[in-house]
């Protein structure tokens, strides 16, 4: 059997507190040290800034971050499609993703995702060049770490909003 997805809690190891959810396979970029937001605890975070990853690791990254891009992109357009179709009147019992929506909906979260997974290059490198070598706080808002799972959340928002509307204001 192949799972689609795969979720793994990171916990910090004095307070068992959940500092991270990975979903997929983590891209292994970001601070080497996570320090717990709870107890303060130091541990190591199992990642890597982007100037000291080997040429594979970088590999690793890129094949890593377009396949998220595609997979969710291909998923986002199919639940962009969906809730177009729930706001126009209902869904049949055989839906096929198809049109305009279908497109716009696999371009932005395609995109989106690309342009995330670039970002996080920028902040590491950032983060290099000004020296910030102490460990990081996880935050839940941040895109440094746990991003792949907040994006798989955030592509259900359309759907659910369109649900909504098409339940409480159109019917």
């Amino acid at each position: 059997m192949i799972h689609m997805a795969h979720i793994h809690r990171v916990s910090c190891p004095g307070c068992d507190h959940d500092t991270e959810t990975q979903m997929w396979v983590p891209s292994g970029l970001g601070p080497s040290l996570y320090a717990c937001p709870q107890c303060n605890t130091t541990f190591p975070s199992g990642r890597i800034e982007w100037p000291h990853m080997s040429v594979p690791g970088k590999l690793w990254y890129i094949v890593n971050s377009s396949a998220l891009a595609v997979f969710l992109g291909l998923f986002g357009g199919t639940l962009i499609a969906w809730s177009v179709l729930c706001l126009q009147g209902g869904v049949r019992a055989k839906f096929e993703p198809s049109g305009a929506a279908y497109i716009a909906g696999i371009l932005a979260w395609g995109c989106l995702i690309a342009l995330l997974q670039a970002l996080r290059i920028r902040q590491s490198l950032m983060r290099v060049r000004a020296g910030e070598t102490g460990p990081f706080r996880p935050r839940f808002w941040s895109i440094v770490n746990g991003l792949q799972f907040k994006m798989a959340m955030a592509i259900w928002i359309p759907p659910i909003l369109a649900f909504v509307v098409r339940k409480t204001l159109i019917e």
